[in-house]
């Protein structure tokens, strides 16, 4: 669903951008592709760059500079009330803006926190340079999944992001852990080992759509095996009024 929304921006977008082109004038660049983000504020600047660099001029900079206490959570607000009031006053454009509201405020936070000395000094004392990486991609998954359910809210309405927030917070532990696993090593670690992640890729795939047959064939065998046995049913109580 979300690569199909890119695929259209991607082409609405070049299309002007071409037509911009012709008459020498610089228009934003193509949206990047959302495969490769796994991050709330990259998704802002690499995504709509026109939308972004509109909030950023005339919004988020002036509403900084002028409260200094609270301008950058209040400015980083304002941005994404006017969002929600661009793409429309609907509930489902409402729990999209106030969820990448939460994301980019909890994505700040940590950058707040990984630049301070207590964190330099443990990451020095513990950890590698790779292994800091992939405590990064770790802390990112559970932020990613909620960047994932907050587009289905946007693309499929609110029926459908209900659907997937019942199955996280309702759901079993182990299906949750999968899903966090499969995020990290599928599109957070892209930042890390790109050759190795791309043949880790194509395996997870494999195994997924491996998994998925045997659940299908499994629910159809099902549904053939209780359809038979209502059909028989059927047929002796039949047989018994006759």
């Amino acid at each position: 669903m979300g690569q199909f929304f890119f695929n259209k921006y991607v082409v609405i977008y070049g299309t002007c951008s071409n037509l911009c082109y012709l008459d020498d004038i610089k228009a934003p660049s193509q949206p990047k592709c959302i495969a490769r983000i796994h991050l709330y504020s990259d998704m802002w600047k690499h995504f709509d760059r026109g939308l972004y660099k509109f909030l950023i001029r005339y919004i988020y900079v002036p509403i900084r500079k002028s409260n200094r206490c609270f301008g950058k959570l209040f400015a980083s607000f304002l941005c994404f009330t006017f969002v929600f009031m661009w793409h429309g006053i609907q509930m489902n454009i409402f729990i999209w803006a106030l969820l990448n509201f939460i994301g980019i405020v909890i994505e700040d936070i940590g950058t707040s926190i990984g630049k301070s000395k207590q964190y330099y000094k443990m990451q020095n004392t513990y950890l590698s340079s790779r292994n800091t990486k992939r405590l990064h991609c770790i802390l990112a998954s559970p932020l990613l999944a909620m960047s994932a359910i907050s587009n289905f809210y946007f693309l499929g309405g609110q029926d459908i992001g209900n659907i997937f927030t019942q199955k996280i917070i309702h759901g079993k532990f182990i299906i949750l852990i999968l899903v966090f696993y499969f995020l990290y090593s599928t599109f957070c670690l892209l930042c890390i080992e790109r050759l190795y992640i791309c043949y880790l890729i194509f395996y997870k795939y494999c195994v997924l759509i491996f998994i998925i047959k045997i659940y299908t064939y499994y629910f159809l065998l099902k549904i053939s095996i209780f359809s038979n046995l209502k059909y028989n049913s059927c047929i002796i109580n039949k047989s018994r009024l006759r």
